[in-house]
């Protein structure tokens, strides 16, 4: 399937974009990287979760398409591509690239050791201030949902 370049990108659906938009920039892109390129391209396998002597991962991070440069055995990551629907506004995506930018970078060894530790402890002094400002309550009001509960089913079943 060839690619229109007159073709209205404004209702395309996400999966009719990659056939319509990818193939147009697929030969410059594969000529940068000499065809490496996986879609949906694992970036991290997720961080581990502990809870007393059990564990599990997290979410894994992947982005639409990763291309790779496979100068020596080990291949490194060189660009990622991450697209939108037309149901997104054009900066959506702008925090998830930012963190698959700092990802590319610490996998290429762009920070120091002492940079990294600094980088961690600074989201979590982060974290810790947004726990402490929150306005959340400690614990749910039970009462106040289960009230919202029997409000909605009353209201549904009047609708029936």
């Amino acid at each position: 399937m060839g690619a229109d370049r007159g073709a209205n990108y404004h209702n395309a659906s996400l999966p009719n974009l990659f056939t319509i938009i990818i193939p147009l920039l697929w030969p410059r892109l594969a000529g940068i990287c000499k065809g490496n390129c996986r879609k949906n391209g694992l970036l991290t396998i997720g961080v581990l979760l502990y809870r007393g002597q059990k564990y599990t991962r997290g979410k894994q991070k992947r982005a639409d398409y990763v291309l790779f440069h496979k100068a020596t055995m080990v291949a490194t990551m060189v660009a990622i591509i991450e697209a939108k629907d037309n149901n997104h506004a054009v900066g959506a995506g702008m925090q998830q690239a930012k963190e698959y930018t700092e990802i590319l970078d610490i996998r290429a060894g762009s920070f120091a050791y002492q940079e990294l530790v600094e980088m961690a402890e600074a989201r979590i002094a982060q974290m810790d201030s947004l726990y402490a400002n929150s306005s959340l309550p400690e614990k749910p009001d039970l009462d106040k949902i289960n009230q919202v509960l029997i409000q909605v089913r009353k209201e549904f079943y009047k609708s029936i």
